[in-house]
């Protein structure tokens, strides 16, 4: 029997592998999901399955500063939740549309990236009845085994953005001013200034 329902889908293709693109309401969000970890947490928002899981344990506090940025920030917009609806979720097309549908949830989804996104969607909602969209991008059809190695890409090949690059683009008066020595011709540190790691040449 049906847990739930997701209008306005649509259906993608690259290559041979099937994904959707869809928004679902934060209050909807926990019951929908859940997240395939190693072993579980203290404390979370959201459901874990320890059962063949990889993921490590969500943390509660980085939920928490989420939802606090989510609260302080409500015009931002926030990257879509990876997931892996495990053939649960069937894609029924709107009359007359191949591409355009909605997806019928028989069973929860796995989070394959966004869990800490997804645990400050919960905990604003939880905590302060604050309903919030959520988007989120569903592969459809992967073995666990792929699964797992979405889950690996994706973590593997983060990279995170410099700090000297955060202090400048935050107008930092240090790096404001390392920039200015950088710059100045008569510099002493003329182009020995970096606001992001040398290339090594």
């Amino acid at each position: 029997m049906p847990i739930g329902e997701i209008a306005a889908v649509v259906k993608k293709h690259v290559g041979t592998r099937v994904y959707y693109f869809g928004t679902v309401t934060s209050d909807k969000l926990k019951g929908i999901t859940s997240v395939p970890v190693i072993e579980a947490s203290p404390k979370t928002f959201l459901n874990e399955r320890t059962e063949d899981g990889y993921q490590r344990p969500g943390s509660q506090v980085r939920m928490r500063q989420f939802a606090k940025y989510l609260k302080d920030n409500p015009n931002s917009v926030v990257p879509p939740i990876l997931m892996s609806s495990r053939d649960a979720w069937q894609f029924q097309p709107t009359p007359g549309e191949t591409v355009y549908g909605k997806l019928i949830v028989n069973a929860a989804a796995y989070i394959i990236d966004g869990q800490h996104r997804a645990g400050g969607y919960v905990s604003l909602f939880e905590e302060t009845g604050d309903v919030r969209p959520v988007d989120f991008v569903l592969l459809e059809g992967l073995t666990k085994d792929e699964e797992r190695d979405e889950f690996t890409t994706v973590n593997s090949t983060q990279k995170g953005v410099p700090k000297p690059l955060f202090a400048f683009l935050e107008g930092e008066a240090p790096a404001m001013l390392g920039w200015a020595l950088n710059e100045e011709n008569d510099s002493p540190f003329k182009g020995r200034i970096t606001r992001v790691k040398m290339a090594k040449q």
